[in-house]
């Protein structure tokens, strides 16, 4: 996977992960699925 890539979905990654400081809480859960879908799919692209 490009290089740049990576580091931009990195990026991203850390983004969601403060999402406690910008979602309301009844969306939450589903900011996380979304995130745990997301690492799975590009962490079984390596």
């Amino acid at each position: 996977m490009d290089e740049m890539l990576k580091e931009e979905l990195a990026e991203h990654f850390d983004n969601l992960a403060n999402i406690d400081l910008i979602a309301n809480e009844s969306f939450k859960p589903l900011y996380e699925s979304l995130v745990r879908t997301l690492k799975e799919y590009f962490e079984r692209e390596e």
